[in-house]
């Protein structure tokens, strides 16, 4: 995808909004087309199918955020991640050894573009909706529901930035390509608004059937439940958020709309997010044709998985590897079985080039090179949920309840761990985090700001092999967020860099 310098050349396409959003009436297919600005004609969205497409348009801008290996980069500094220390894997190298630069190509193309993408998308939609003119009847159970859509992908995308880049500019009106860079608080700020709307008209479920795929109520509910925990550690510390965390995640589990699965490997089956434990997930589909829930049909949308194939495999790239550290640290157990490989077509791990096991959550049967996989991929699923239960609701009260207790034994209880019992509060803590840690090894990102959120990294990187991509580098707070790419910052000098870059 070309780099587009998106926050400094929005004033540039407003020509192009409704073109764009007239593609994705007629065919929400192309991942390609440039955002839409802000300026859409006050008549344009007449009813929900329009803001159907305006939400569909947000949805696969942010899809094209995750579905590369690539979209991992920022997150390598986590410990259950590395990369190849030799060929062209220099972009991941800077992130894994903690020596990103602001020229890094992928950032920009791969994370930063894209989810600028959806966020204005999003606020086309979101200020488009409110110019149709029906009955309250059906602007209030047609329309708001479509609506809330736009405002949930607004608050994950700008969650997901936030986390990644710290102080932001807050684009929800016309652009002009001259932006500053709001606080941290004040973006939350807006990510709260989101959802308490997103929370408040979302259904529980779809009627069409396409629930998966699509955000809901509870989906809404799990977000806040994170964002709120999310803020009560680092770099707010607002610890006023556990609580909040913790009401909302027992709210998901006291649905009844979600349940563990009994077997950790069904989770990893392709298009598996009609299970019983995916809360939201990003639909994975080739062809999408008639698949419930896939925001691109007709499109091919699949994870590329050629990052995560070894090259004895065909030919994989090897992008991201196994922290072997981690690795020999992670419990053994079905879970473990079914988040490594522990060998390719016979190989075991220890002959492979990289020396190193798979991951085996984006590759079911790892094929040639150019391989994808349909596997949906969770962006909250119940195990969350139930840790993030466990651990806030232990940090709120000071000590961990019996359904805290509850909570993160059912986890264990999946992966064949014994439960735990009587622990202090920081004890217990402790295994919370060390828990996510094994649940949610290379997903997306969960480990990295586990670590950040709780100021971990400089603790869990002593765990480190440093011999393995030249790791070494003095970590500092600088080096939890990202830089902001340089080429952004030519075009837009009021951006200014983060610190330490």
């Amino acid at each position: 995808m070309k780099n587009i310098n998106i926050l400094s050349k929005l004033h540039k396409v407003f020509f192009a909004t409704v073109i764009f959003l007239f593609t994705f009436v007629i065919s929400c297919s192309d991942l390609e087309e440039n955002p839409p600005s802000l300026l859409v004609p006050d008549n344009f969205f007449s009813s929900a199918t329009d803001v159907e497409a305006g939400v569909s348009a947000a949805f696969s801008k942010y899809h094209a955020a995750i579905v590369t290996p690539q979209t991992f980069l920022t997150q390598m500094g986590s410990d259950d991640l590395t990369t190849h220390k030799a060929s062209n894997k220099q972009p991941f190298r800077e992130f894994d050894g903690f020596n990103a630069s602001a020229g890094n190509v992928w950032m920009a193309n791969r994370k930063w573009d894209p989810l600028w993408k959806a966020i204005l998308a999003a606020n086309a939609t979101i200020n488009g909706w409110q110019n149709i003119v029906d009955t309250d009847e059906v602007i209030e159970t047609e329309v708001k529901p479509v609506a809330a859509m736009a405002y949930f992908i607004r608050a994950l995308t700008y969650f997901d930035l936030v986390r990644i880049w710290g102080d932001l500019p807050l684009i929800t009106g016309e652009t002009t390509g001259k932006e500053t860079r709001n606080s941290v608080q004040e973006v939350y700020d807006l990510i709260y608004q989101d959802l308490a709307f997103a929370e408040a008209y979302l259904p529980n479920e779809w009627t069409d059937g396409s629930t998966i795929g699509k955000p809901s109520k509870m989906a809404a509910k799990a977000l806040l439940a994170r964002v709120a925990l999310t803020n009560a550690g680092w770099p707010l510390k607002d610890n006023s958020k556990f609580q909040l965390a913790a009401d909302k995640a027992k709210e998901v589990m006291d649905s009844g709309n979600f349940s563990l699965e009994p077997n950790f490997s069904d989770l990893w089956v392709e298009q598996n997010g009609n299970l019983n434990e995916g809360i939201f997930v990003i639909r994975m589909c080739d062809p999408c044709a008639n698949v419930p829930g896939a925001w691109a049909a007709g499109a091919k949308t699949n994870f590329y998985k050629v990052g995560f194939a070894a090259a004895e495999n065909g030919g994989g790239f090897e992008d991201i590897l196994v922290e072997i550290n981690f690795f020999n640290d992670f419990p053994a157990g079905p879970r473990k079985d079914a988040t490594y490989y522990d060998n390719v077509n016979g190989t075991p791990w220890q002959d492979l080039a990289s020396g190193r096991p798979l991951i085996a959550k984006y590759g079911p049967n790892l094929g040639s090179i150019w391989d994808n996989t349909n596997q949906d991929v969770y962006i909250s699923r119940y195990a969350d949920i139930l840790l993030i239960y466990a651990e806030a609701s232990n940090k709120a009260s000071g000590n961990p309840s019996t359904g805290a207790y509850d909570a993160i034994n059912e986890v264990r209880a999946r992966a064949e761990l014994a439960p735990i019992v009587g622990l202090s509060s920081e004890e217990f803590h402790k295994a919370v985090i060390a828990e996510r840690g094994w649940e949610f090894t290379a997903e997306y990102i969960h480990r990295w700001f586990d670590l950040i959120r709780n100021e971990m990294v400089e603790e869990v990187s002593e765990n480190r092999n440093p011999d393995e991509v030249g790791f070494g580098n003095v970590i500092t707070k600088d080096k939890y967020i990202a830089p902001i790419p340089i080429a952004d910052i030519t075009l837009n000098p009021n951006l200014t860099q983060n610190p330490g870059y």
